[in-house]
């Protein structure tokens, strides 16, 4: 087979808890103090495992600074993600904020990293080919339902461009503190803010 086997269960694993994943936060989304309690759950499960990791030798205090730079990045993503899923349908959602990995990697191109042509056309048609899906129009759309689709694609593609950017840079920082400093960081600046 073109992929092994084990590898196409982890992707159609994959796809079905991001597809769950987005459906709760569809619904989370509703309920009050919501971004906080995201939040705290985050915050729980990560906080003792960087705790426990500790802190590199050599980490300099602009590392610390990048960090919660990605952390707003991760906090603001996710804020319009949640005005955008509150506004439009989750499939025009999902689609759009699901191209962030797509930016990350053209964030890496731009800032020099090594590229294929053709995995960097790939990714630029990929990334517009969902885009122009997701803002599509449904023939028993409603006016309403596709300006709401409409101003929920915006906001989709807000949070994507913020994400990507943060994605970025946490693997960036990443590298030098530790993943679970950076998660960390995104959870404890959401119940803050």
């Amino acid at each position: 087979p073109l992929v092994p086997y084990n590898l196409l269960n982890y992707y159609i694993g994959a796809s079905y808890r991001f597809t769950f994943s987005q459906a709760c936060a569809a619904f989370v989304c509703t309920l009050p103090l919501a971004f906080t309690w995201v939040g705290i759950g985050g915050a729980v499960v990560i906080t003792p495992v960087a705790l426990i990791y500790g802190i590199r030798p050599g980490t300099e205090w602009t590392d610390w600074v990048l960090v919660v730079v990605a952390a707003l990045g991760s906090v603001v993503g996710l804020r319009f993600t949640y005005k955008a899923l509150s506004q439009g349908k989750v499939g025009v959602v999902v689609a759009i904020t699901s191209t962030e990995g797509a930016i990350a990697a053209a964030i890496a191109f731009a800032l020099g990293a090594p590229f294929g042509l053709l995995a960097g056309l790939g990714i630029a048609l990929a990334t517009g080919g969902v885009a122009v899906v997701g803002l599509g129009r449904h023939r028993s759309d409603s006016d309403e339902m596709v300006r709401d689709n409409r101003a929920a694609g915006v906001n989709a593609a807000v949070a994507a461009g913020i994400f990507g950017a943060s994605l970025y840079l946490s693997g960036d920082v990443a590298s030098r503190v530790g993943a679970p400093w950076v998660v960390m960081g995104a959870r404890w600046l959401g119940i803050l803010t």
